[in-house]
């Protein structure tokens, strides 16, 4: 497998689109838009920036988004060449907005980081009231649980078992293959989907603590419900269990952020 792209510190996919976009044109500080789309059944993002460059330069959005288009691989030098068309198929709608589906090698190399999400202490926290969850412990607890015994069973290899928030890894394989996940399950898609989402609300500074936990701990209750790791899926495609106790120690890594975030404490390892 190639290297992996290198990303910047921020993990929102925006983030990285309208850099590759600012790279390569002069936008004279244009602050535009690109949004994760609610369409459910790809990875697209969506750009207003031909509507808003049309209104400034009195041209059709049509126009200045086919040539947006034509010239991402048309840079002013070689350090400035935009690498959009490689990691997404782009499209122009009717109206003249960007779209950026997601290709499988981009969200490939996005799976493979391991980011230090950045996460304000909530200063609202009532110490005299119980807010965690049983639903909370189980999650972690079930998350770590299933990394430890994949570690036992030789399947992955993590460079410390004492899984505290920001503090390990999966050392083995360092570069996951995550293609075969892409396309092997709804719930896969569903708790990818959800990663994305609160990056970019990390992003966008409108992430809810409380909502991103509910939401993340039902979507990987029915991601590991329905995934195999084990079994004939160990025996037949050990890459498949790979990648799918990679996106676990992923989420586990954001639901460990998110949580720390919000209560100012760690979750234990297991039910005592």
């Amino acid at each position: 497998m190639n290297d992996l792209l290198k990303f910047p510190l921020n993990p929102a996919i925006s983030h990285f689109i309208k850099q590759e976009i600012s790279s390569i044109y002069d936008l004279l500080g244009l602050n535009f838009s690109v949004e994760l789309s609610k369409n459910k059944e790809q990875f697209i993002y969506k750009s207003s920036i031909a509507l808003q460059l049309a209104k400034i330069q009195q041209k059709s959005p049509l126009l200045i988004a086919e040539n947006l288009v034509n010239n991402l691989d048309r840079s002013r030098s070689r350090s400035a060449r935009s690498n959009l068309k490689e990691y997404f198929l782009i499209r122009i709608s009717d109206n003249g907005w960007l779209e950026f589906v997601i290709l499988d090698l981009f969200l490939n190399h996005w799976l493979n980081q391991f980011y230090p999400l950045k996460l304000s202490l909530n200063t609202n926290i009532k110490i005299d009231k119980t807010q965690v969850t049983f639903t909370n412990i189980y999650i972690h607890t079930r998350c770590c649980s299933l990394l430890k015994s994949a570690q036992r069973d030789n399947i992955i290899t993590l460079d410390k078992l004492d899984l505290k928030i920001n503090q390990w890894k999966i050392k083995i394989p360092n570069i996951i293959n995550y293609k075969p996940l892409l396309k092997s399950g709804n719930n896969e898609q569903k708790l990818i989907r959800e990663l994305i989402i609160i990056s970019e609300k990390i992003n966008n500074q409108k992430l809810n603590y409380n909502n991103a936990l509910n939401n993340l701990s039902q979507k990987i209750l029915e991601f590991e419900s329905s995934s195999r790791i084990w079994g004939e899926t160990l025996q037949q495609n050990i890459s498949l269990s790979q990648a799918r106790l990679g996106l676990i120690a992923l989420s586990l890594h954001y639901y460990q952020n998110i949580f720390q975030a919000e209560f100012n404490q760690e979750l234990p390892q297991e039910i005592l």
